[in-house]
């Protein structure tokens, strides 16, 4: 019989008597665990030890749990192949006055072995079919038998003929496991049935409904039309091109009863629609290095504006903004170099079935008025484009796009030439350009991705024969990738590559166009406030105080390279917080993207390492990340059409210490923090 510590049962006696909590456990040992590693078996327990850390809370001993925590370990052993396994000893021995530290010692046994597997049922279906099925089995003959590979394994095969077009598999079957001679054996009986493709479209609606079942089942027979088999994929691809109405709140698609005759199995599709009219307001607040801004933001959505499923959305948001903070508004820090209100409204509508179902026709109208460290104006924007989406998880997107910006002088303190310089045309400017985008999304959720992929290709062809103010080319591919590195997807390593190219037709590098050059920091590289990653250009202060050293502020202008590199690891500590740890790299330059120069890459390169915390909500996470850059690469370009401005050449992390005006990213702060709702990527 295992021996069990009198200690359990004086505490036992003590908690009966009041409600105070036991003592702090500052940590968990086990001895005799040979074949599963320590963190494993913690894993398994509810029990855990204190963290050294500070302000991090504590773990109190209960007797209640920790017996049941025992019977846990060797519950958990028997699952792992060791049904003779048992907890022989646990001792609990005082640290201090309140406190304790918990020693378990485990007989693990022999393990059982797995000595005969059988898959039935298979013999009839082609080989390539029963490789494909046999890909899922886990447990090999000769391993230990683990419950946790065999439990699932009916499942699976069912779900790997499932994808093959065997609808209505079924599996059944048992393990034997023999205690004294330390052997298990499987057999498995699969009765794979008939093959089916896809059949007739049975559309359910609630009553009332106002989208006609033919749109419903329009979207289906396009998402099965070219698929010869019925799959779990062809059943996911339905249900995400009927969400993809935008109207309904919950669908769900599920095979009826197959036909084996025809070989054809009917979809039920059932909808519920969702409010067709939507009001949305709010308030929010930006603080970055160098701008801050406080606004409110009202939404309108018209699901079915004029009806056929027509989309309309109205945005509008107002608010100020203060260059460099609104602490300086106040009278505190530097000068207020800029400050006033900004405002954006902008309508979109989208028209669906334009000639055909995976056609849409998206319009935009913008005006925005935008204060920001480097240049302020009035402008506005007109988007017209056609996007196809033959699959869910592609779309094309051919536009044209208008965009029309003014200088607004009487908020800008630049000298005569400085717009010119800045903004790379005369206080008017217009882009008249079209541009291609394409997407491909195989992640498994776009909001929190655990796997999958997503690739993105922009291309923009500006001026010429378009008119406007610039001729241009503008080229942006991405890829993204997530693995999970866990059965559990409880570690997530998730990886990502940008590159753009700005390339002025006829011109100089120095006449792109601000409003179309690439700028980083933020979520795309973390080591730099948002923008803040960009070539500079010395902006005389409006008004500076007595005794000032320097009499200028570099100002993000942007440039026509762009490299980001983000790898990040994500580790969910529990159903609602993740912990995440990351290495982003990237730069900004002047000059276009030189691709045949692997020297230009390597000498341009910035570095920032840091971590952060993020809290799962119904909108997404909120992410919280501190990053430190690194002392590689060089600093950043700044430039001056004045020889007299000066400005402060280094700084430290937040404002505290100094750096070496040649580290890399310099003048900018070696620490950034953000926070936001949604992954960095």
């Amino acid at each position: 019989m295992p021996l069990r510590s009198a200690a359990v049962l004086l505490l036992c006696a003590a908690c009966a008597h009041t409600a105070e909590p036991g003592p702090v456990v500052r940590a968990v040992t086990f001895v005799g665990n040979e074949h599963l590693d320590d963190g494993e078996l913690a894993d398994a327990i509810v029990t855990t030890g204190s963290s050294w850390v500070p302000f991090t809370a504590r773990h109190h001993f209960d007797p209640n749990v920790w017996t049941t925590d025992l019977e846990r370990l060797e519950r958990y052993y028997h699952s792992r192949g060791f049904y003779q396994a048992e907890v022989v000893e646990d001792a609990i021995e005082p640290v201090g006055e309140d406190a304790v530290r918990l020693r378990v010692r485990i007989r693990e046994g022999e393990p059982t072995v797995l000595t005969h597997l059988a898959i039935h049922g298979l013999e009839d279906l082609p080989e390539e079919h029963r490789a494909r099925v046999l890909e899922v089995v886990t447990l090999r003959e000769g391993e230990r038998f683990e419950e946790p590979k065999w439990e699932p394994l009916k499942g699976a095969l069912v779900a790997a003929l499932v994808d093959l077009g065997y609808a209505e598999a079924k599996a059944e079957g048992q393990a034997k496991v023999d205690l004294a001679t330390h052997q298990a054996s499987i057999d498995v009986q699969v009765t794979p049935g008939v093959r089916y493709r896809p059949g007739e479209v049975h559309v359910v609606t609630q009553p009332g409904a106002r989208v006609e079942a033919w749109r419903i089942r329009e979207q289906v027979e396009e998402a099965i039309k070219g698929e010869e088999w019925y799959s779990q994929e062809v059943r996911e691809e339905v249900q995400q091109r009927v969400f993809g109405l935008g109207v309904f709140g919950a669908a769900q698609v599920t095979p009826e009863k197959g036909d084996p005759v025809t070989q054809r199995l009917p979809l039920r599709v059932e909808v519920q629609e969702t409010a067709f009219h939507e009001v949305a307001a709010g308030f929010g607040l930006g603080v970055e290095q160098r701008r801050n801004e406080i606004h409110a933001i009202g939404e309108y959505t018209d699901r079915d504006f004029l009806g056929g499923l027509r989309r309309l959305q109205l945005t509008a948001r107002a608010g100020w903004a203060f260059i460099p903070n609104a602490w300086s508004v106040l009278g505190g820090g530097n000068v207020v170099t800029r400050t006033g209100p900004i405002a954006r409204l902008d309508a979109q509508l989208d028209q669906p079935r334009f000639f055909h179902p995976d056609f849409r026709i998206h319009g935009e109208l913008e005006a925005e008025r935008a204060i920001e460290p480097a240049y302020s104006f009035i402008g506005g924007r007109l988007k017209l484009g056609v996007p196809w989406r033959p699959w869910s998880w592609l779309e094309v997107q051919p536009a044209y796009d208008l965009e029309l910006y003014r200088l607004d002088a009487g908020q800008v303190t630049l000298s005569e030439g400085t717009p010119q310089l800045l903004f790379g045309c005369e206080r008017a400017c217009v882009l008249s350009y079209l541009e291609q985008r394409a997407a491909i999304d195989r992640r498994d959720d776009p909001q929190e991705p655990h796997r999958g992929y997503y690739l993105a290709l922009s291309v923009q062809e500006g001026g010429g024969p378009l008119g406007g103010s610039f001729d241009y080319v503008r080229i942006s591919p991405e890829v993204r990738g997530y693995v999970p590195l866990t059965r559990e997807q409880r570690v997530v390593l998730a990886g990502r590559l940008k590159l753009g190219t700005l390339i002025p037709v006829g011109a100089e590098d120095t006449a792109s166009p601000i409003v179309a050059r690439y700028f980083s920091g933020g979520d795309e590289m973390r080591g730099f406030s948002t923008q803040r990653l960009s070539p500079m250009q010395l902006e005389r202060k409006s008004n500076p105080k007595e005794g000032e050293t320097f009499n200028a502020e570099p100002v993000p202008i942007g440039g026509n390279g762009l490299f980001e590199a983000s790898v990040e690891a994500r580790y969910a500590i529990s159903p609602t917080l993740v912990i995440a740890a990351f290495v982003d790299t990237g730069f900004v330059t002047a000059e276009q993207l030189q691709w045949s120069d692997p020297s230009y890459f390597t000498r341009n390169l910035l570095w920032a390492v840091g971590g952060g915390i993020r809290y799962r909500t119904p909108v997404g996470p909120i992410r919280l990340d501190l990053a430190y850059r690194l002392p590689f690469g060089p600093p950043l370009q700044v430039s001056s059409a004045d020889p007299a401005l000066t400005y402060d050449p280094s700084s430290g992390c937040f404002g505290i210490g100094r750096s070496s005006p040649n580290r890399g990213g310099a003048p900018e702060g070696v620490c950034a923090i953000h926070l936001s709702v949604g992954e960095a990527f």
